[in-house]
Formats: C-alpha cells, structure tokens, sequence
C-alpha cells in the first residue's frame, strides 16, 4: 500500500497489475484506419509528385539530373529533388507500415 486511498485510474491501474486477466484496452479501429487512410492519401500524393519530377528529369536529354534514376548515389550527393521525395516517402511508409 502506498499510505494513501487509491482512487480512480490509480486504483484501476493497481488492480489490473494485481490481476492481469483484467487487462481490456480499446483498440480505437475507427481512428486507426482513418489515420491510415490519410497516410495512404499522402502516401499516394508524394509518389505522384516524385514520378512527375523523375520523368522531367529522364527527358533533360544530356543533364546529370537524367541519371538520377540510375545513380541513388550521384541523387543523393546532389540534394535533388526525387532523393528528398523519396526520404519523404521512406518516413510515411515506416509510419504507416508500424504495427
């Protein structure tokens, strides 16, 4: 006992250490799917973005921004745009893929 008249979340959360088989916590599925669905929204948005900037890159004709599609390295190096997008993409998908 802690010397004190446990009260509300307080007793709650001591009784349900007591005893886990008590143990009931919402799941939200409402929320978490709607949450999803705006990650697949932005998800979709930015990868739209990074093919129209990909393909303006891929018609340049001999500019080094033709290469970026083959080259990770030489797009990262040079900041560009399409590396930068798909960072961006890297963290909504570790977001939306988190269990």
């Amino acid at each position: 006992m802690t010397g004190y008249e446990e009260r509300g979340y307080y007793k709650l959360a001591n009784l349900i250490r007591r005893d886990k088989s008590l143990t009931i916590f919402r799941r939200f599925d409402d929320i978490n799917i709607l949450c999803l669905l705006q990650l697949q929204a932005e998800i979709l948005k930015v990868r739209k973005e990074l093919y129209i900037v990909s393909h303006v890159d891929n018609t340049r004709g001999s500019d080094p921004e033709t290469r970026f599609a083959e080259n990770f390295k030489l797009s990262k190096e040079s900041g560009s745009r399409q590396y930068n997008l798909i960072k961006e993409i890297r963290g909504l998908l570790r977001e939306y893929s988190k269990p």
